[in-house]
């Protein structure tokens, strides 16, 4: 189970149920990408987890839930169950919280060409990279000499950190394209905003 919550400034006083999930009446705990694991067994959860934070249900049903949620509480909680000897086993894909604060923010663009190295044995690889920005929703896309690439490119996933939301996309070619184009451009697409960065081979040791 996987659910979106995106919360304004008005949301962050409202309680927020993160997830509710079969774990057979065994004890589980929730763990977090942004944060340190938070355990318990029944409704406690591990001591010196923020009071902010509750762990609730009964049977073979359990939940968790924020109160006031802060910035620092975006990121994905999974839920766990303990099956025997220290075994945890993690069910569904986790629910993603996403908090905006209603200010947008471009990202900061940063676009790195192949390194010489790379270039003697054959191959490319443009690196494009955002960061510090929100909402979350950027988008990438690569142009060659103007035109629209889009074999060789891979793009990560967003991640959220103290500092915004950031990724990374990159462009793999072969020595010989590389060497057949000259301008080299990273577009994104953020909040109805779209910017860019550009290199040019030409201009580029190696």
């Amino acid at each position: 189970m996987k659910s979106h919550h995106s919360h304004s400034d008005e949301d962050l006083h409202k309680d927020l149920p993160l997830m509710k999930d079969k774990v057979s009446e065994m004890s589980y705990k929730y763990t977090r990408t942004v944060r340190k694991a938070l355990t318990g067994t029944g409704t406690t959860l591990l001591a010196g987890s923020p009071s902010r934070f509750s762990a609730g249900g009964s049977g073979s049903d359990s939940t968790m839930t924020v109160t006031a949620v802060q910035a620092e509480d975006a990121g994905i909680s999974y839920c766990q169950s303990d099956q025997a000897l220290s075994l945890w086993i993690t069910f569904g894909g986790g629910t993603e919280v996403i908090v905006s604060s209603g200010v947008s923010v471009k990202p900061t663009l940063s676009l790195l060409p192949p390194s010489s190295e790379e270039l003697s044995k054959g191959s490319a690889t443009l690196s494009c990279l955002l960061s510090s920005y929100s909402p979350k929703g950027a988008l990438v896309t690569w142009q060659k000499d103007g035109r629209e690439v889009t074999a060789g490119v891979l793009t990560g996933q967003e991640v959220w950190s103290s500092t915004g939301y950031s990724r990374s996309s990159i462009l793999t070619l072969s020595k010989a394209s590389w060497d057949e184009g000259d301008l080299y451009t990273c577009l994104v697409a953020h909040d109805g905003r779209r910017q860019s960065t550009e290199l040019r081979r030409t201009q580029c040791s190696g």
